[in-house]
């Protein structure tokens, strides 16, 4: 239940990235979305409190390629 953080360092010298955590892989279903993260640029995101659980988080500009699971305890 409390903000956490996360730093995402992007490595590629062209192209956006977000963060997006979300219960599933639909739009209604995102609960916290980054801005978009410039390239070689290095962001820290506030994610609000979650429940202990499984999530998803994604990158939407790439969602086919940099999605996982982030497990909160």
């Amino acid at each position: 239940g409390k903000v956490w953080h996360i730093k995402v360092v992007s490595q590629e010298p062209i192209g956006h990235h977000n963060f997006v955590v979300a219960s599933g892989p639909t739009f209604p279903e995102r609960i916290y979305t980054g801005k978009n993260l410039l390239p070689k640029a290095t962001v820290t995101y506030d994610v609000p409190g979650l429940p202990a659980g499984s999530y998803l988080f994604i990158c939407t500009v790439h969602p086919e390629t940099m999605t996982g699971t982030l497990t909160l305890k």
